[in-house]
């Protein structure tokens, strides 16, 4: 059965984004440059999202465009929207990580306005698809820790999640768990969305 990951399993907050005194610096100028380009969510945000809102929805935007791009579902394969991928990492944080969110907004932060400092002239979710898909590689390939450690641990839980859906299952080779999963209600699955949120059934 594939299980949620746990303290024991997911990545620690250190493993997960490695803040040295340059990096908090680097946050912190990425902080003024959010204020001083107000981030306006995509305008079907609201809408579609079923998630409780921990992240702001810049946030949540950012972290959509990071599963789709990491994840790259090939054709018959669902969506990562479809997937419910954003969502149920976002729930995941709200339910079990603590302190571990704030590392998550970091570096979302870190992935958004990135492409700003690199001369593309606006944030990642403003930018072109194919232009998206390059800035993520690039920090991909970075030589810088604090970018690479933003792409891996966000990439981990974009993963994770989209391949805990079951209609992904044949692609990796997995036929399912031996016993029937029951509902359960504090749990994090594609089913638990609506119940907890009171979204579409």
């Amino acid at each position: 059965m594939m299980k949620t990951p746990n303290r024991e399993t997911a990545p620690g907050r250190r493993g997960f984004l490695k803040v040295t005194a340059a990096g908090a610096l680097g946050i912190a100028v990425l902080g003024y440059v959010e204020r001083l380009m107000p981030a306006a969510p995509l305008a079907d945000a609201s809408a579609r999202r079923v998630t409780n809102q921990l992240l702001s929805a810049t946030e949540f935007d950012t972290l959509e465009a990071v599963a789709r791009i990491v994840v790259g579902a090939p054709e018959g394969q669902p969506s990562t929207r479809d997937a419910h991928t954003a969502e149920r990492v976002e729930l995941e944080l709200t339910k079990a990580w603590g302190k571990l969110a704030s590392d998550v907004k970091a570096a979302l932060k870190v992935v958004e306005y990135l492409p700003v400092f690199w001369g593309e002239g606006a944030r990642l979710t403003r930018l072109p698809v194919d232009k998206q898909i390059q800035m993520v590689e690039r920090m991909r390939l970075h030589d810088n820790m604090l970018v690479r450690s933003a792409y891996n641990g966000l990439r981990f839980l974009c993963i994770f999640f989209y391949y805990t859906d079951s209609r992904t299952w044949q692609r990796i080779g997995y036929s399912g768990p031996a016993v029937q999963a029951k509902f359960y209600e504090a749990g994090n699955r594609i089913v638990n969305l609506p119940k907890m949120t009171g979204g579409p059934k």
